[in-house]
């Protein structure tokens, strides 16, 4: 999902089949239950994206939550966990073990590596820093930014 539409057919993406703007993801937020759309999501930012999102996730399914930029209230009803059986998991980085954190940086950078994902990031100096988070607060900022401190 994006929030900026010119970024929709971007080709670094690495492994969307679609991309769904964000106004028509939040069509019927409403609704309770919406047709099945995923079979699981993880979700970055919280709030109305994470509920639109589990109400429209397949009986089964897992959604996992890791970020709060868009809210930290969730206001959905219990029909997706009690009609679907939906899982909704935290991701909780914070008390993640040393061993766990090697594990799951190494799955990443081997076996599940994004051969496109790099294509994402740009470096920039820390004297570049403050001009990169002026993107950010005004909605331009498009990929990641790794930050070179050497």
């Amino acid at each position: 999902m994006t929030g900026k539409p010119q970024e929709a057919d971007n080709p670094k993406r690495p492994g969307a089949s679609e991309v769904v703007g964000r106004d028509t993801f939040m069509n019927d937020r409403d609704r309770q239950l919406l047709h099945v759309q995923w079979a699981g999501a993880v979700d970055t930012v919280g709030g109305e994206i994470l509920a639109r999102v589990h109400k429209g996730t397949q009986p089964g399914g897992v959604v996992t939550c890791c970020g709060l930029v868009a809210g930290t209230d969730l206001n959905l009803t219990v029909f997706p966990f009690i009609l679907r059986a939906v899982h909704l998991v935290g991701i909780d980085s914070v008390h993640c073990s040393p061993a766990v954190r090697t594990k799951v940086w190494n799955r990443l950078a081997g076996e599940s590596r994004l051969p496109k994902v790099f294509r994402l990031a740009r470096e920039c100096t820390l004297d570049e820093l403050s001009g990169e988070v002026d993107r950010m607060l005004v909605g331009e900022q498009v990929g990641r930014v790794v930050v070179k401190v050497s």
